[in-house]
């Protein structure tokens, strides 16, 4: 049986991606590790892992049904957790993408699929096995204007993992 790894998540337009980006080219210079692809910059919002085309059809469904507004976020912070990765999230998370985040997980919860990471801490990994001083610290803020959130799959390749949008749903 054919199965995909999935996740629902916010993918940044060209511009934005540029932008964040930029914040990891400034890291590269102080900092060693492996840089994420502009190409693989997402906010995750609900993580899934390995499904069934049955239980993919149900996440698309929960998709579907969801009906949220649109809003801007302010990427303003670049911090590293203790296993070495470096990210960028909002010094002040916006409602609406807090209530996007719980829609989803009431959504599959509702439908009987568990996130693989329960709870929802909004952020962009800029960097993995990050090494060396590092402060976290304020940036000036990367606005993007979040239009729409997709059911994402993640295909893993030798030179890492790469990211296509099954489908997409505009936020109104």
């Amino acid at each position: 049986m054919s199965r995909q790894r999935i996740f629902f998540g916010l993918q940044p337009p060209l511009a934005i991606r540029d932008a964040v980006h930029a914040v990891v080219r400034q890291l590269e210079r102080e900092v060693e590790g492996r840089a994420t692809s502009p190409a693989t910059l997402h906010m995750t919002l609900a993580f899934l892992g390995e499904r069934s085309s049955e239980e993919v059809s149900a996440a698309t469904a929960v998709g579907e049904a969801l009906r949220a507004p649109a809003f801007e976020l302010r990427l303003d912070r670049v911090q590293r957790w203790p296993n070495r990765i470096l990210w960028l999230g909002c010094s002040e998370t916006p409602a609406a993408l807090s209530a996007l985040a719980a829609g989803l997980h009431d959504g599959l919860a509702a439908v009987g699929l568990a996130v693989s990471e329960p709870g929802f801490f909004p952020h962009v990994t800029l960097m993995r096995k990050a090494r060396g001083p590092f402060e976290a610290r304020s940036i000036d803020p990367v606005v993007w204007p979040v239009a729409e959130f997709a059911l994402i799959e993640s295909l893993r390749q030798p030179s890492g993992s790469e990211y296509r949008a099954l489908r997409a749903w505009p936020l109104v």
